[in-house]
């Protein structure tokens, strides 16, 4: 499996994760029992450790940058692909921001609706720019 196939992986097992509301860590076995990560088992395990433990933190921070969205009315299948994007644009320092973002759309265009694609790239391109603000003013 390649990084671009275990984002998808992700971004599917996010989804049930939104959809059954299950968070919780301990049902990792649940949604990898079909799944052979190959090489990337450290970067999913990883991903679903975060997706689990800063779930509110990610919401929050897509929440933020939303325009005329609340998560609640979002389509199940933009918020998972926005919490994984998230996920590793605000803790996997090692996953390039131009990576994250373009591979999200690449998941939208293939999953949503035709406006999911855009409306994802702005999301994400606002959040990993106030990210960047930030890291500058840190300097």
């Amino acid at each position: 499996m390649n990084r671009p196939e275990a984002r998808e992986n992700m971004m599917i097992i996010a989804f049930q994760m939104g959809v059954n509301k299950d968070f919780d860590p301990d049902s990792e076995y649940h949604y990898f029992k079909d799944v052979d990560p190959g090489t990337q088992g450290e970067y999913m395990e990883r991903c679903f450790s975060l997706l689990c433990s800063k779930k509110e933190e990610i919401d929050r921070e897509i929440s933020s940058h939303c325009r005329q969205w609340t998560l609640e009315r979002m389509p199940q299948t933009d918020l998972a692909i926005l919490r994984v994007a998230v996920c590793e644009l605000m803790y996997m320092d090692d996953v390039p921001e131009g990576a994250s973002i373009n591979e999200a759309v690449e998941l939208a265009k293939k999953y949503s609706d035709v406006n999911s694609p855009s409306y994802i790239n702005g999301i994400l391109g606002r959040i990993a720019a106030e990210r960047r603000k930030s890291a500058d003013i840190e300097k």
